[in-house]
């Protein structure tokens, strides 16, 4: 039979952080969108993450409600790695500088995205970032036209806290 378990506050502290450090990756997500970073970065913090849950694992065996090092691995990773990327990318695109130059890049592909809840698919644009990477950027059906048409983005872009650009507007041409 089933056994029914006392649901005691240090449950709800630890879910409740887990959902939350869960919920900042849409975020993330959107700042990642605006910001020019190399994914090796994201890596990396996610990496000070796994440290992080190595220095505290005897820890965290005593205090978590969950059983077994892979959960306590797995909210250490989602947790400290969305922490760490969200402040690194929140601080740079906040606290970046106001001042807004225009830059040009060449359209390396084009693509659509498909998917059932999108009629027509989504316009997909890449573009060389002239720092060894591409960076994606999507439109919406409206846009079609104007992304068969275009060979250059024009981005309206900012130096970030930590010298990695902001994207406050983009354009195609």
């Amino acid at each position: 039979m089933w056994t029914k378990k006392k649901i005691n506050r240090k449950d709800i502290v630890f879910n409740s952080v887990f959902f939350s450090g869960m919920l900042l990756g849409f975020p993330i997500l959107k700042l990642y969108e605006m910001t020019f970073i190399p994914i090796e970065i994201i890596v990396v913090l996610f990496g000070i993450a796994v440290l992080g849950y190595l220095l505290v694992k005897n820890r965290l065996k005593n205090r978590t409600p969950w059983i077994g090092n892979l959960s306590n691995f797995i909210f250490c990773i989602v947790v400290g790695g969305n922490l760490l990327t969200f402040l690194l990318l929140g601080i740079n695109s906040y606290f970046g500088d106001r001042q807004v130059m225009s830059k040009t890049f060449a359209i390396v592909r084009k693509s659509e995205i498909y998917s059932r809840h999108s009629r027509g698919g989504l316009r997909v644009v890449y573009i060389d970032t002239r720092q060894g990477y591409n960076k994606r950027f999507t439109f919406g059906r409206a846009a079609k036209d104007k992304v068969n048409e275009s060979i250059v983005l024009r981005l309206s872009v900012s130096s970030g806290f930590f010298r990695y650009d902001v994207i406050r507007d983009r354009k195609l041409e």
